[in-house]
């Protein structure tokens, strides 16, 4: 079995999250790690396959932001501003 860490966040602390073979390897419960359930229990394939969308789609949308800032402005994508990046990116993956 390959275990790969998926993605992980750090702080001056250390690790603060991440997802890994516990999340994408897991046969029900709940899912608490990062990907909020994106990953949860789909095997290490799919779960590098939705990573992989998922860091796509992080970059698009800071590329947006880049870009309106460039010109002056800011941007908010409206489909973000009342959810967590992770609920936001659930949708962009579905």
């Amino acid at each position: 079995m390959i275990l790969v860490v998926l993605m992980a966040w750090y702080s001056s602390s250390g690790c603060e999250g991440r997802c890994d073979a516990k999340c994408y390897s897991a046969n029900g419960g709940k899912c608490d790690c990062i990907c909020g359930g994106l990953n949860h229990g789909v095997g290490v394939e799919k779960a590098m396959d939705n990573t992989r969308t998922l860091a796509e789609a992080i970059k698009e949308h800071f590329d947006d932001q880049c870009k309106a800032k460039e010109k002056g402005g800011v941007y908010v994508d409206p489909s973000v501003y009342q959810h967590s990046i992770f609920g936001w990116l659930r949708e962009v993956t579905a």
